[in-house]
């Protein structure tokens, strides 16, 4: 694997493709609200996949039936920003401080009965912060739960200064990325501002 430049709407794209069928046995939704003009992170390939793939997954977990979810990206000319929103149930105050730490069980249940390992935010933690990223969550008054990472912007690329990608390339780009990951359905959701 290599450091490069990662589209990280077009990842968030895929990676909601990727759990859609997830998803829609827990009847819940899962849907994007993305930057259109958002810069391109430095990263190593696959490991900001890795990280909002577990956000993700978490969030179909923990989220009821009828529950939405939202991958949402931001950018600012030195991070780009991805957070996934639900409005789930939360974590409760005492026991916010251990997450992203190794086997951490919170009282939470997944509520399908599906397994929780406890590793799953520390390998996020590990994973951004080698990228010399962050990580972090956030808890609105309102209920829910906001997860979130940053990466920083790829050298030479500020918000809202970026040529618009074409569709085609774009979706290939994305096929080949993350063929392993993906189906190959993902080309025909991805769309482009």
């Amino acid at each position: 694997s290599s450091v490069g430049r990662e589209d990280l709407n077009l990842m968030a794209a895929a990676v909601v493709a990727q759990n859609e069928p997830a998803a829609e046995r827990k009847q819940v939704a899962v849907v994007l609200d993305l930057f259109e003009n958002l810069p391109q992170a430095r990263a190593e390939t696959g490991h900001a996949y890795q990280a909002l793939t577990n956000y993700v997954s978490n969030a179909i977990k923990f989220l009821p039936v009828g529950g939405r979810g939202t991958v949402r990206s931001r950018a600012d000319d030195f991070k780009v920003r991805l957070e996934v929103h639900d409005n789930g149930p939360g974590v409760p105050a005492a026991e916010r401080g251990a997450l992203f730490t190794e086997f951490a069980r919170l009282s939470n249940r997944p509520t399908g009965c599906e397994e929780s390992t406890g590793i799953g935010l520390s390998i996020v933690k590990q994973l951004i912060e080698g990228e010399k990223g962050a990580v972090g969550a956030d808890f609105p008054a309102g209920g829910g739960s906001v997860f979130w990472f940053e990466l920083p912007v790829a050298p030479g690329l500020k918000a809202g200064r970026m040529v618009p990608s074409r569709r085609r390339s774009a979706a290939v780009k994305v096929e080949s990325r993350w063929s392993d990951f993906a189906p190959s359905r993902v080309l025909k959701m991805v769309k482009l501002g």
